[in-house]
Formats: structure tokens, sequence, C-alpha cells
């Protein structure tokens, strides 16, 4: 029997070195509106929102100009600070 992993991976040929190249082109494209959109906040003296591969489920990083990063977790009466990962550089 094959596993589903593998029957997905029979179903779905190699991409093509234009399709390659279109994706690069993609995630470098957001990229580059991720970066512009932090350097806007930051410029208005605000944090910014993100999760790393390694953020805990239910869990966001919180980045401010300063570069003091929380590890937050977000819900309806407010954010909870969880953790202190790095104080400010300033």
């Amino acid at each position: 029997m094959i596993d589903s992993g593998k029957a997905q991976a029979m179903n779905n040929p190699p991409m093509t070195e234009h399709e390659i190249n279109e994706q690069i082109w993609k995630e470098l494209s957001t990229l580059e509106s991720y970066d512009g959109g932090k350097r806007h906040r930051f410029s208005l003296g605000l944090p910014i929102y993100y999760s790393d591969d390694d953020t805990p489920d239910g869990l966001t990083i919180r980045e401010y100009p300063d570069g003091r990063r929380e590890l937050v977790r977000r819900h309806s009466e407010g954010e909870e600070i969880v953790r202190v990962l790095s104080a400010s550089l300033r």
C-alpha cells in the first residue's frame, strides 16, 4: 500500500524551471511588502506581530521598534505577555 504522501507526490509532477522561478519571485515580493510594512509601523512607533516556525501554538511574537521582543497570547480581554524574548537594543 502506498502512503498518502507518496501518492500525492506521484500525482503532482515536478515543477518546471519557470514555475520555480515564479514561486521564488512571489515569495520575494511577499517578503518585500512585509519589510515595507514593518518599517512603516516602526516609523510610527508601533510594534509588529508575527510567528516563527518554532512559535508555540496560540502565541505570537510582538516586536517593538527598539528591538524588544515578547511572546504574547492574544485574547478578547487583551494581550498577555508570556515571556520576554529579548530586551531593548537601544
